[in-house]
């Protein structure tokens, strides 16, 4: 636990994309299919819950939404299907840490 606290404290928040998704961000897709919103937290490995939407960046979907912005197009390939989403919104940690 110690470790990983000191790897989580050493993250530079500047190396965060603002615009983009990134470690942290909350971002809400929609499936171009049948129009569902899903919306995924982005989060360390040991947080994940998948039926909570939380994720970790090394994911299929995570890895996938990575560095993306509002409006791009997503394709994931799933064990059972490939999924298209457009992603709808984005709350990168910047906006959650001051509250927005």
């Amino acid at each position: 636990i110690q470790s990983r606290i000191s790897s989580l404290s050493s993250i530079n928040l500047n190396a965060i994309p603002r615009d983009r998704v990134g470690f942290g961000t909350k971002v809400t897709v929609e499936d171009i299919n049948n129009g569902n919103l899903i919306t995924y937290e982005l989060i360390t490995p040991e947080e994940i819950n998948p039926k909570e939407g939380k994720i970790s960046l090394s994911s299929p979907i995570g890895a996938a939404l990575l560095n993306k912005a509002v409006g791009d197009e997503v394709k994931i390939k799933l064990p059972s299907a490939v999924k298209e989403y457009v992603i709808s919104d984005i709350v990168t940690l910047h906006q959650i840490l001051k509250g927005e």
